[in-house]
């Protein structure tokens, strides 16, 4: 059976181009075929993609008949190093690869609000770009490399979608301001003098030191920035030595700091470095410390926001926006865009009735409702319309 249905309209077979996705995801930077099967899937409907110059990226143009703003809409098109655990008839035909965090979806929604903006275009006031990115999920993060290379220059505002296994179909849900937190991933390598076991007293312990140092870093929070504002310090890997009755010479910790806003990330960052600094004086202990890769916080503009809010409710009615009370302390290299225009992070429930689906993101069992599909095109349509329009 063909992937796409080119007599279908676009709303209609965006699901089979959800549906090709999920089944061969592909991880980041390697995203190759899943570019092609979207351009396809633009050009059976008489829409032209372009290579970005951050490839395997696509950059899709829609050009409205008057004046008005341009108008960035991020997709990602990435998969994750998970196993899937679903019993789904796409399932994913990779082994070890899945779409665990809905960026088939957003690939699919974006598609198709591009194709229906195309067939639009004379009554269409401004200009959108939609933009398929790579490798959101990597630590050399692909949204970076577009701001970069020169992919969203000319472009006013940025927006994306994500989706949400924690609301039900039907609803879209945003805050103003924090929005996504940064995500700081760090290495410490602790470095003693390895020795027998049963003669510690000749040794000088990493194991000891690094112990300590978890427990040191465990007490930033609350300490280092306050205790109003969300920050998650985890440490989330801990390794050394190989046998029983050896004091390794070596051990390392890696983790993970998530802080809300740029001051509560930079103060969170100088209190771990101080942290590490005081230990590499004990005990004739070396630490060092290494910032493995940065994201920033997504910050969503308030006037930006404002707009969204009135396309969603124009399109949907008042009863389909649910205002987050607080940040998600999960990153999202979509940040980046910032350094071009305001932004805005919207998220579109996918749960099903009943929440039988609502497994988190990133879980092997992870799936979304396809039903709200349909809403994400429709409401691409309406916010990108309002916001081109000026």
């Amino acid at each position: 059976m063909a992937l796409i249905d080119r007599a279908a309209p676009p709303h209609a077979a965006a699901r089979e181009l959800f549906e090709a996705l999920h089944r061969f995801p592909e991880l980041s930077w390697q995203e190759f075929e899943t570019a092609r099967r979207i351009r396809a899937f633009l050009e059976a409907h008489g829409v032209t993609a372009r290579d970005a110059k951050t490839q395997p990226g696509l950059l899709v143009d829609i050009d409205g008949a008057h004046p008005g703003r341009r108008v960035f809409v991020r997709a990602d098109i990435d998969a994750l190093p998970i196993r899937e655990a679903t019993d789904l008839p796409y399932a994913s035909d990779q082994a070890g690869v899945m779409h665990a965090c809905g960026h088939d979806f957003h690939a699919s929604a974006a598609a198709a609000a591009a194709i229906a903006l195309h067939g639009a275009r004379e009554t269409l006031a401004g200009s959108v770009r939609f933009a398929f990115q790579p490798a959101e999920e990597s630590t050399r993060s692909g949204a970076r490399e577009m701001v970069g290379n020169g992919d969203a220059d000319g472009c006013d505002t940025f927006v994306a979608m994500h989706v949400d296994p924690k609301t039900p179909v039907g609803t879209f849900s945003f805050r103003d301001g924090p929005m996504n937190a940064s995500v700081d991933a760090f290495r410490i390598t602790v470095r003693g003098h390895g020795g027998h076991s049963s003669r510690p007293h000749l040794a000088r312990d990493p194991v000891r030191a690094a112990v300590a140092l978890v427990t040191a870093l465990n007490q930033l929070t609350g300490q280092a920035v306050s205790v109003q504002e969300p920050v998650v310090l985890a440490v989330t890997m801990f390794r050394a030595g190989e046998a029983m009755n050896v004091i390794p010479a070596e051990a390392e910790l890696q983790g993970t700091l998530r802080a809300s806003t740029d001051e509560g990330r930079r103060a969170m960052r100088e209190a771990v470095e101080r942290v590490v600094d005081q230990n590499a004086t004990a005990d004739g202990i070396e630490t060092r410390l290494d910032w493995i890769s940065t994201n920033p916080p997504v910050i969503n503009d308030p006037a930006l926001g404002g707009a969204i809010r009135g396309a969603i409710t124009e399109r949907f009615g008042p009863e389909a926006l649910i205002e987050m009370p607080h940040p998600s302390m999960g990153g999202d290299d979509f940040a980046y865009y910032a350094t071009r225009g305001p932004l805005c992070l919207v998220r579109i429930g996918t749960q099903t009735p009943g929440g039988s689906n609502d497994a988190d993101l990133h879980a092997p069992d992870f799936r979304i409702d396809p039903d709200a599909l349909p809403l994400a095109i429709d409401a691409w349509i309406a916010i990108t319309r309002k916001l081109a329009a000026g």
